[in-house]
């Protein structure tokens, strides 16, 4: 499997990505404050009719972006987020479980 390194602009709804790196540009650090950062899971839920702006699913938040921002942002596509929200709560629960002797 090839690493293909895209921008968030060209994901489509459904997909997920790893975040590689963000572009120069006067919303770097405004995407940094929102917790884009580098080795982050994002899902790509929904776009606007119009396909701007796009929803994304980022650390258990919901942001609304424009199509021009998703430009400044680096991802390469995964099937599955090794480090999503939804994966440490279930680790959590199978420690939690085999810790008080029911394992599945």
């Amino acid at each position: 499997m090839t690493s293909d390194i895209m921008t968030l602009d060209e994901l489509n709804p459904g997909d997920k990505a790893v975040i590689k790196g963000l572009k120069a540009s006067a919303l770097r650090g405004r995407l940094i404050e929102m917790g884009v950062v580098p080795g982050v899971c994002i899902h790509l839920k929904r776009e606007a009719p119009l396909t701007d702006p796009i929803e994304i699913r980022i650390r258990g938040n919901s942001l609304s972006i424009r199509r021009s921002e998703a430009k400044c942002i680096e991802v390469e596509r995964v099937e599955r987020c090794n480090n999503c929200r939804r994966g440490w709560r279930n680790r959590i629960r199978r420690f939690m479980r085999r810790r008080r002797g029911n394992a599945l």
